[in-house]
C-alpha cells in the first residue's frame, strides 16, 4: 500500500464510522487528530501534492462541494468566487474511483467509489483555476481566487 493511500485510508475511516449513522443530526466530528489537514508529497517533494482532509473539519472557512454520478455533475458548478488567503475545502462524491485535481496548485486526491473524498488548502494564487476528476477529464467547477 502506498504512503499516499494509507493515509487517505487513516483519515477518512473516523469519518466513514460516523457516517454509518442514519440521522445526520448525530453524526460526531472526526477525533482531533484527523480533524487537520494532512499531506503526502512525491518523489523528493517534485511530484503534485495530495492533500487528504477530514470532511467533518472546521478549519475550511468555505467548502464547495460535488456529486458526481453517471458522468454527471451536480453542485457548485460553474464558477466559483473565492477570496484569495481562504482555506478551501473541495469535497467530491462519485459512482466510479476517481481522482480530484485542483489545477495551478497541482493538488490531487483519490477518492473511491461511492465514498466522498476532500482537497482542503488555502487560496493564496489568483486566478481562475480548474478543478476536474483526472481520469475521467469531467470539469467540476473554475474557482475563481482573487
Amino acid at each position: 500500500m502506498t504512503v499516499r493511500r494509507l493515509l487517505v485510508s487513516l483519515l477518512l475511516v473516523p469519518w466513514l464510522a460516523a457516517c454509518a449513522t442514519s440521522d445526520p443530526s448525530t453524526v460526531a466530528e472526526p477525533p482531533a487528530s484527523t480533524a487537520a489537514s494532512a499531506s503526502a508529497t512525491g518523489d523528493a517533494g517534485s511530484g503534485p501534492t495530495a492533500v487528504a482532509s477530514a470532511v467533518a473539519s472546521d478549519t475550511a472557512q468555505q467548502t464547495i462541494s460535488f456529486t458526481v454520478a453517471k458522468k454527471k455533475v451536480t453542485g457548485d458548478t460553474g464558477r466559483v468566487k473565492v477570496k484569495l488567503g481562504t482555506r478551501l475545502r473541495i469535497t467530491v462524491l462519485s459512482d466510479t474511483a476517481e481522482e480530484i485535481h485542483v489545477h495551478v496548485y497541482d493538488l490531487m486526491q483519490e477518492i473511491g467509489a461511492n465514498s466522498p473524498g476532500s482537497i482542503e488548502f488555502v487560496a493564496d494564487k489568483p486566478g481562475v483555476i480548474e478543478v476536474e476528476l483526472e481520469h475521467q477529464k469531467i470539469l467540476l467547477t473554475h474557482l475563481q481566487v482573487q
